[in-house]
């Protein structure tokens, strides 16, 4: 059973602030107040212009796209996730890495510190605030992922129905290209031999979660940030993994076992997954 969310300020080593810190609390409630409701306002408006909307199709289709990957892989999304501390940044680094250097593909890593400085530096760390976040980080994985990218995310994400909203988001964009292109459009799915659409939905994950599964006492013994040692003390308030629940994935593709190996054996766990589920071509199978 999922946990009961809080009212909550993040905790995460991919995506954590000062804004942690009660002390500086104080002078960060009207600002958290005012996204906050700058943010219903935009929910409220969206949803009145949704019946005056459409989607507009485009000569250039995602098969179109992804043909003009160098080694013919396919757009996927890499979903980093597990307690403050896990090494889910460490890992999501050195994968991109080995992708990109040497097996020559496109890809982008999105940080869960780095998107609060620019994308979603505008919220808070309200739980409604925190499903924002990972809402607007899923949006952009699904439009990078459509151009070809291999999107890399890396964020603590704690709540699951976050989590399965992305892939849901994800999965729906693909469905949505495969209907066009077997209705006979110019948007057939092409990136495999195949000729049936379904097959390359199976061929390619378009959505893989990662649980960088570390144990509490792993992470807080290492906390690089000493954000463990301000929990313990009162410093900082609805801490996942201390006062504030972290659930699990259920059946994610990819479990790493980070309290037994290195960031770099985990790495090459995700890559030799990637290259055995078709998202990386070997020898231009």
């Amino acid at each position: 059973m999922e946990g009961k969310r809080k009212q909550t300020k993040d905790d995460d080593d991919d995506d954590n602030d000062s804004d942690n810190v009660i002390d500086n609390d104080d002078k960060n409630k009207n600002k958290r107040k005012k996204a906050s409701s700058s943010l219903s306002n935009s929910i409220s408006i969206s949803d009145r212009n949704q019946r005056n909307i459409t989607w507009h199709s485009h000569q250039v289709s995602q098969s179109d796209r992804w043909k003009l990957n160098p080694h013919g892989h396919a757009g996927s999304v890499l979903w980093f996730t597990g307690l403050s501390g896990s090494g889910k940044s460490t890992i999501a680094n050195l994968v991109e890495g080995i992708l990109n250097r040497d097996c020559g593909c496109r890809t982008y890593l999105l940080d869960g510190d780095n998107i609060r400085h620019g994308l979603c530096s505008d919220l808070g760390f309200a739980a409604s605030d925190r499903t924002e976040n990972i809402r607007r980080v899923g949006e952009v994985c699904k439009l990078m992922s459509d151009t070809g990218i291999i999107v890399l995310a890396a964020l603590v994400s704690p709540y699951r129905s976050d989590r399965d909203s992305v892939r849901d988001v994800i999965v729906r964009m693909k469905e949505q290209e495969t209907f066009r292109g077997s209705a006979g459009g110019s948007d057939a799915v092409a990136t495999t031999s195949s000729s049936s659409p379904s097959s390359s939905l199976l061929l390619h994950p378009l959505f893989v979660e990662i649980h960088v599964n570390a144990s509490l006492v792993t992470c807080e013994g290492r906390d690089p940030k000493g954000l463990y040692k301000m929990a313990r003390v009162g410093k900082i308030k609805n801490f996942t993994g201390i006062d504030d629940p972290y659930e699990e994935p259920l059946d994610p593709e990819i479990k790493l076992d980070a309290n037994t190996f290195k960031p770099e054996q985990l790495a090459n766990q995700v890559v030799t997954y990637l290259k055995n589920n078709g998202v990386i071509r070997i020898d231009g199978s």
